[in-house]
């Protein structure tokens, strides 16, 4: 094989910074591009400078400069200095380019790429809209297990999905409907021993992870509906249940029965707070309880004994605010993470704000969160992606 033909057969290897996805490409492929969209997760991935010049061939030779004629030497005189600050900018802005990209960002507008410096970089991206296996069509909620398997929920058609912790389809489970023809999963929760906590329709089924199989009776009957379980670390189930406008914190035993309540967890604290939003809540290592609502702007902290401690936030945009968040998790570091939008705001336990994680909108919007026991934060968003993150610093 000629030199030309190895050249134009050479192959770019190329790292999408979001998704940390491989991209092969040949030069034909990339067609001079100055970026290629990222077939995993559709962000725009720039192409090193000179890259395509070294692989394209022989250089063709220069053609022999021309001088213009211009009618007038002093207007040839200034297009000519305009033309040199042209160059001037042009070569600069290719260095600036050259710098971001080093440096793990885009300058492509709607396409971040966070920096490998960043507070969080993204190490996984697995899923998809759609029904079929490994496909979520409207995925309401995510929880972890202890050895790293994920699993997600579906609300409209019942459906729990299972993957490994690399992301590969393991298990589909289907959540059988009540006497009211509703499947719809409002939550879910997963133990150390295999017990997989279904929320549907005020109730609390119990799956074995193992083989996808029910196990005993729902928990759960009126006037006490049960949604959002958690299970803490002594391995007992927490949920929220509502009455009289607002919501209640239980502590279940293994036959369901409740052996502790915090009532009116936000009203209690925040009588002028609207809790008509779904809230959601996390519990820490400790037993410790941190509340958010989803048309509030606070989180509400309680000791392990059902006891107010405080709260924190302030409504808005910015970094450290809170707007609207869909689920709050909490890690063995003690960090509580808001998920809002397209981004996880992270916060101490004493509401001292300490970074966000972001991804590209193409993702879609969070939907859930979960963290695991290594820091890491998993979110599954409205187009049937799941994405998981770690902290650059962990």
């Amino acid at each position: 094989m000629v030199a030309g033909e190895q050249a134009r057969m050479a192959v770019l290897q190329l790292t999408c910074p979001a998704c940390g996805g491989g991209l092969s490409l040949t030069p034909a492929q990339i067609g001079g591009r100055a970026a290629i969209e990222c077939e995993y997760c559709g962000t725009s991935v720039l192409v090193p400078g000179g890259a395509l010049s070294q692989q394209a061939g022989p250089a063709a030779a220069p053609e022999p400069a021309q001088q213009p004629a211009y009618p007038d030497q002093g207007v040839s005189q200034g297009r000519r200095g305009w033309g040199v600050l042209l160059t001037v900018l042009l070569v600069s802005g290719a260095g600036i380019a050259a710098s971001w990209f080093a440096e793990g960002r885009s300058v492509i507008p709607g396409h971040p790429i966070p920096s490998q410096q960043s507070y969080a970089h993204q190490t996984l991206i697995f899923g998809g809209k759609g029904t079929g296996p490994g496909l979520l069509n409207d995925p309401s909620d995510i929880a972890i297990d202890s050895r790293g398997g994920i699993w997600v929920a579906d609300y409209k058609d019942g459906r729990i999905s299972g993957f490994d912790a690399k992301g590969n389809f393991v298990r589909q489970m289907h959540v059988p409907e009540d006497t009211y023809g509703n499947n719809g999963i409002e939550g879910l929760a997963v133990d150390d021993a295999g017990h997989l906590f279904v929320a549907r329709g005020g109730r609390i089924l119990t799956f074995n992870t193992a083989n996808g199989k029910l196990v005993g009776a729902p928990i759960g009957a009126f006037p006490n509906f049960y949604n959002r379980p958690e299970v803490d670390a002594s391995g007992q189930l927490r949920a929220l249940t509502r009455s009289s406008g607002d919501y209640a914190l239980v502590t279940l035993d293994a036959r369901g029965h409740v052996v502790r309540a915090i009532k009116n967890v936000i009203s209690g604290v925040d009588k002028e707070e609207d809790t008509a939003g779904v809230m959601d809540f996390a519990v820490d290592g400790l037993g410790e309880v941190y509340v958010s609502n989803l048309f509030g702007d606070r989180v509400y902290h309680y000791d392990a004994k059902g006891t107010y401690v405080d709260r924190f936030g302030a409504d808005g945009t910015g970094p450290g605010h809170i707007h609207d968040p869909q689920g709050i998790a909490v890690d063995g570091k003690d960090r509580v993470s808001l998920l809002e939008y397209t981004e996880v705001d992270q916060f101490d336990s004493a509401g001292t704000y300490l970074g966000h994680i972001t991804w590209d909108h193409q993702q879609g919007a969070g939907n859930a969160m979960a963290v695991d026991r290594s820091g890491a934060v998993y979110v599954v968003t409205d187009a049937g992606k799941v994405l998981k993150f770690q902290l650059a610093k962990e």
